[in-house]
């Protein structure tokens, strides 16, 4: 599968420890798929409060919301 790869370290905030994030971006047909996966530090057990699965998803929805506002726009523009 071809396409963009975005790396980065996700830290939410002062005291929780850094995870590794990679996003994958491929253009299809039909739309684009993404997709992320992230590496914690081979200590941590489990995470409490759900921080780094909720940024995901909000992070997720942040892009599905921009990609229907590029959408809207372009729609807009050509009446």
């Amino acid at each position: 599968m071809k396409g963009t790869v975005f790396k980065t370290n996700f830290k939410p905030d002062w005291w929780y420890l850094g995870i590794e994030m990679t996003i994958l971006w491929v253009p299809q047909n039909n739309g684009t798929y993404l997709a992320s996966e992230t590496k914690s530090q081979w200590f941590i057990l489990g995470e409490i409060g759900d921080i780094y699965n909720r940024y995901l998803r909000d992070f997720m929805q942040d892009v599905r919301l921009e990609l229907q506002r590029i959408a809207f726009d372009k729609k807009n523009a050509s009446v």
